[in-house]
């Protein structure tokens, strides 16, 4: 075998390699996306069966995002003790364990002392009782205190409390019959007849928040997010 060869062949040999770790590290994309997907599925449930759901538990359904809030803490942070009860040493602040809402599978732990942990407490029950309305909240400190760990591993875990059965919201999907509407061709033909267009049209059906769609049918997310009880007109729904 010649040098030339020799060189030609682990040349191609590195090019194949190359491409297989290419290849690899999509196929872990793609594997990493679908989990993702998956883990954010909503779960459809018929008109009928969620006025089942709010005559049972109206205080679930109903909540707002105060009151969700508000079940968020609580969910991860058991109810304070006061270690003199009765006793004239107690300042009145509560004993709060803040390490499953600041701790507990955090990338960054956060460490809250006794009055911070009373403070976002006490402004929880405000939020639940509707004191708060329309008030914006600063959060203040030399840098380095916190301020950013503090509200990123608060809203990691309110997003994370949001995937579970406790979080559940409820919002409108849309279910239309294309073919009625006179087909996705129609809705092609409003943006252009060219192949690119048209591609371009389909990406963005693909990125919307659309359940389901097919040649017969679409289902989709409320763009304004509607909460159900609004299908109801306002005169029927206390009934």
């Amino acid at each position: 075998m010649t040098m030339a060869k020799k060189k030609k062949d682990e040349s191609l040999t590195e090019s194949m390699l190359s491409v297989s770790q290419k290849a690899a590290k999509l196929e872990a994309l793609i594997h990493v996306s679908k989990e993702l997907r998956e883990s954010q599925r909503r779960t459809p449930m018929t008109y009928h069966d969620f006025l089942h759901l709010a005559s049972i538990n109206p205080d679930f359904i109903f909540r707002d995002i105060n009151q969700l809030f508000h079940d968020m803490l609580h969910h991860y942070v058991p109810h304070g003790t006061d270690e003199f009860p009765v006793s004239d040493d107690s300042i009145g602040f509560l004993h709060y364990d803040s390490s499953g809402l600041f701790i507990d599978g955090c990338d960054d732990p956060f460490f809250a002392d006794r009055l911070f942990m009373n403070r976002l407490m006490s402004m929880a029950d405000g939020f639940r009782k509707g004191t708060f309305t329309n008030n914006i909240f600063l959060f203040e400190g030399p840098p380095g205190s916190g301020k950013s760990t503090f509200l990123n591993n608060l809203m990691y875990k309110m997003e994370d409390y949001t995937k579970q059965e406790a979080g559940a919201s409820y919002k409108v999907y849309w279910r239309l019959n294309i073919e009625k509407l006179g087909g996705f061709r129609r809705f092609r033909g409003q943006v252009g007849t060219g192949r690119r267009e048209t591609e371009i049209f389909d990406n963005h059906l693909a990125n919307a928040d659309v359940h389901y769609y097919s040649k017969e049918l679409m289902v989709f997310s409320c763009p304004n997010h509607d909460h159900p009880i609004l299908m109801i007109p306002k005169s029927l729904r206390r009934q």
